[in-house]
């Protein structure tokens, strides 16, 4: 058994092993004999041709500061990601400030992480049909990615700073996890956009911008004229995040004759130019909205935790719905069924309590409490209807004949709710249980006791399953909370 868990286990690590392997280390060296071979790749897979330096398909990893002088770096393919290129900075810097590029790539999809900075001309990157991923590093201007000929281009931006706009044209998908940005995105997609996170601080005369057919904003602190514009979307959901401005601080607008779908279940929302503002958030379109389509977007029925006013002004042949006043977008959890029940010890029943929290917050991030002690999930169930918590007996028969507590909390909200115990005054006697918790020892495990198996073959099992599932995880994107 041992010998086929280790042959697992390094077929498994082999790639990690691999990608280590195929690194190539890069320095001045490395390009000044590219430039001295110039027309052929060198053994570091480095061309040099006119003023540009090409990367063959690879990754590399810099050793030093890079110079290019007038140069740059060209990473040529022959078609749409007809090449992968990964440069890991490593603390270093690429500077090509004295040519317009610092790095040009087509038909390439490009990786660039770690530390360091990417200086150019006037562009830091200039991506052009091909993926674009950038998980690290400073860039001093502009960051480009264009999808000429419609072929599903896709932007991913982990991390980073950015002095200058991040600018996509085309493509199907940009998703934004985190970064500060310390000048205007401007995100012209032609299908998805998804912000999971981040600072964005567009100048004081500008703003940041998004046109797209389905866009959600998971967080994130979006500053401008407006912090944040969303045009020609047919769906836009607002999870969460702050949004200022000085005229205002979202504005979704829509050119068509119908109104796009609409959600905004948190968030901040300010205006700073008092009475220049127009509306801490405003919806313009050729549709129009009444005033119960308005709350229903803004509070989706479950409230809002300042008053505001809606006023209506026709602009630029559009319908605009302003709402005046800085607004604070909440969920009010709620108790919908259960307060107060009563369960009899030994009676077998469980307790059923419905709460109005959605059911897909409390799967991300929901827990229960009892008393103000985390109740263990083995001994509850979760069922949509917005959420029904359900308390199994077996555990309320060890609470103490008394009043309690219930709350329910996730990142957004809590609610707290009350119930009492009381001893069963017709009880039987009931036989010793110990001979059933024998021959069935799971049932009272916490459920962290069932995640961990002690000895033999399950840890085999266990460490495959691990690997399988972080595997499954790659490319999974879920809304990151402020």
């Amino acid at each position: 058994m041992k010998k086929y868990f280790l042959l697992i286990i390094a077929m498994l690590l082999f790639p990690i092993i691999t990608f280590a392997a195929d690194v190539t280390e890069i320095g001045n060296t490395d390009f000044n004999d590219a430039a001295n071979n110039p027309g052929e790749f060198t053994i570091k897979g480095i061309k040099y041709t006119g003023s540009c330096y090409d990367l063959s398909e690879g990754k590399y990893k810099l050793t030093e500061n890079i110079n290019l002088g007038t140069n740059y770096l060209c990473l040529n393919g022959t078609g749409f990601n007809s090449k992968s290129v990964s440069i890991d900075l490593n603390g270093n810097t690429i500077d090509a400030s004295n040519a317009n590029e610092a790095i040009r790539s087509d038909g390439v999809s490009l990786l660039i992480r770690g530390d360091g900075e990417v200086l150019g001309g006037s562009f830091s990157v200039a991506n052009r049909n091909g993926n674009l991923e950038i998980l690290g590093g400073t860039y001093n201007k502009q960051v480009n990615l264009k999808d000429v000929y419609h072929e599903g281009a896709t932007l991913h931006i982990e991390d980073g700073t950015f002095n200058s706009i991040v600018d996509m044209d085309g493509g199907s998908l940009a998703v934004i996890d985190g970064g500060t940005f310390n000048n205007r995105i401007s995100l012209g997609v032609g299908t998805e956009v998804v912000i999971n996170g981040g600072e964005f601080y567009a100048p004081e005369d500008d703003w940041n911008g998004i046109s797209a057919s389905y866009v959600t904003i998971c967080g994130g602190t979006f500053t401008g004229l407006f912090g944040l514009q969303i045009s020609e979307a047919r769906e836009v959901n607002i999870i969460s995040g702050r949004y200022t401005g000085t005229i205002a601080g979202l504005v979704i607008m829509n050119e068509d004759s119908d109104a796009p779908k609409i959600q905004i279940k948190h968030g901040t929302f300010t205006t700073t130019g008092g009475e220049a503002s127009y509306g801490s958030i405003i919806l313009a379109s050729h549709a129009d909205y009444d005033d119960d389509y308005i709350n229903t977007i803004i509070s989706e029925g479950f409230g809002i935790k300042d008053d505001f006013a809606i006023e209506t002004m026709e602009m630029n042949g559009l319908n605009n719905y302003m709402v005046k006043g800085d607004v604070n977008i909440v969920h009010y959890y709620k108790v919908l069924e259960g307060d107060g029940q009563i369960y009899t010890k030994k009676s077998g029943d469980s307790l059923v309590f419905r709460f109005n929290t959605p059911f897909e917050e409390f799967q991300e991030s929901g827990r229960i409490y009892i008393d103000d002690t985390l109740v263990g999930v083995a001994k509850y169930s979760a069922t949509e209807g917005s959420t029904i918590i359900t308390i199994f007996s077996e555990y309320l028969d060890t609470l103490d004949a008394t009043d309690h507590t219930l709350t329910l909390v996730t990142d957004y909200d809590e609610v707290t709710t009350t119930f009492s115990v009381v001893e069963n005054e017709e009880e039987k006697e009931i036989p010793d249980e110990k001979e059933e918790d024998k021959t069935n020892p799971t049932d009272d495990k916490s459920s962290e006791d069932r995640l961990n198996p002690k000895t033999g073959d399950n840890i085999m099992a266990y460490t495959l399953l691990t690997i399988i599932s972080g595997v499954g995880l790659i490319g999974l994107r879920k809304c990151k909370r402020d």
